[in-house]
């Protein structure tokens, strides 16, 4: 089976890691590496950053992507669109009428950069889960996604009881949305979610799979141990992967 690390970030965002390094790694692990900066944040902010980045990383040999953000609007002229290989869309906030929850501090922790973050209103958890639900659809439904990213990484996600009728519904109604457009689920190789549960729920209803270190450090770019242990618990083939065409 052909092993590519589809979700990984460089220093032409927030990552650590040259795209050299990037390429030199993978290689040396015997997998292939794709690249997949921050697009609209992150320093690639502009149209302009994002031309800089497609010229900077591609004719490299590897697929070229970029991972946007659920919830905000997502406008890439054509001239730019083309050059892109695949897309990671990912909730990193939700947007409650109210104002917004944004989850960095969170995703900090969860890293072990910062020992707490200010948290959130957790009687409001299952309104939260509802709202980043409802971003995935219309994300999906208007614009081109290869790969949910990390769909299981939010805080309210961790706080509800994983067995819970909430939990239950929610991971369905994700794969359901998989499913209708075509979108394959991440496994995350930084976060080790999505969990067993869900993943074998997306395997029987036919949803592919990537694999992604989401790599912001020099010691995470490859980083797939969880998702290879998945891969042969679940008896993963390349056929249930998606691989984009470059």
């Amino acid at each position: 089976m052909t092993i590519y690390d589809l979700h990984a970030h460089t220093t032409y965002s927030d990552g650590q890691a040259s795209v050299e390094y990037l390429i030199s790694r993978a290689a040396e692990l015997g997998y292939r590496t794709g690249v997949s900066d921050h697009l609209f944040c992150d320093g690639n902010n502009t149209l302009a950053d994002i031309g800089r980045y497609l010229d900077g990383v591609g004719g490299r040999g590897i697929p070229v992507g970029g991972e946007v953000n659920i919830g905000e609007e997502f406008r890439l002229p054509d001239s730019l669109a083309k050059k892109f290989d695949y897309f990671i869309a990912s909730v990193h906030a939700v947007y409650p009428a109210d104002g917004p929850l944004p989850f960095g501090r969170y995703f900090a922790m969860r890293c072990g950069f910062r020992k707490s973050w200010e948290g959130y209103d957790r009687s409001r958890a299952e309104e939260y889960l509802e709202i980043a639900l409802r971003q995935v659809s219309d994300h999906l439904a208007r614009y081109k996604t290869d790969i949910l990213g990390h769909c299981c990484v939010m805080p309210f996600y961790d706080d509800l009881d994983y067995n819970s009728s909430v939990i239950l519904n929610w991971e369905r109604e994700i794969v359901s949305l998989c499913v209708k457009h075509g979108v394959a689920m991440e496994i995350s190789g930084m976060w080790h979610e999505p969990y067993e549960r869900l993943l074998r729920l997306a395997k029987s209803s036919g949803v592919k799979f990537s694999f992604g270190s989401d790599c912001h450090t020099i010691e995470g770019v490859c980083d797939l141990a969880y998702p290879l242990e998945m891969a042969e618990r679940l008896g993963l083939s390349e056929d249930d992967l998606f691989i984009p065409r470059y």
